[in-house]
């Protein structure tokens, strides 16, 4: 009977790089809530109401691709959809509210958004592909 193990790697070690995830999508929080203050706010996007949508899915979003990664590294598969899944809406929730709640945005400002989405969405889906990969090699 074959028995897989998971890699070793230190619990400590992992959760600095989570809590070093979590700071930096807060961080990216802040400065998107200062872009919508800025550049949509004057086309209707409600600052607040992004603010709270963008705070409140912000945790889910880091907390859902951190325990992704993790948990394809620990060959939990399911889990990781799970995860991924959580991470995803937490990921959209605020573009969704932004694309929404704009009235009369330039053509080019809803091409921002979107293309911005889709490049942070790419890089995201090649990384866990990466590290999907990672896991069935170890």
């Amino acid at each position: 009977m074959l028995v897989m193990r998971r890699p070793k790697v230190d619990k400590m070690k992992r959760q600095m790089f989570q809590y070093l995830w979590i700071i930096g999508v807060t961080a990216w929080a802040c400065f998107r809530i200062f872009a919508v203050e800025t550049w949509l706010a004057k086309y209707g996007v409600n600052t607040v109401v992004f603010a709270i949508v963008e705070v409140g899915s912000s945790f889910p979003y880091a907390v859902g691709t951190a325990r992704c990664v993790t948990n394809l590294i620990d060959r939990r598969r399911r889990a990781a959809v799970i995860w991924g899944i959580i991470g995803l809406l937490g990921f959209i929730a605020p573009d969704v509210y932004m694309l929404t709640a704009g009235k009369s945005m330039p053509p080019e400002t809803y091409g921002i958004i979107i293309g911005v989405f889709v490049v942070i969405s790419v890089f995201s889906g090649f990384g866990l592909i990466r590290k999907y990969r990672q896991s069935r090699i170890s």
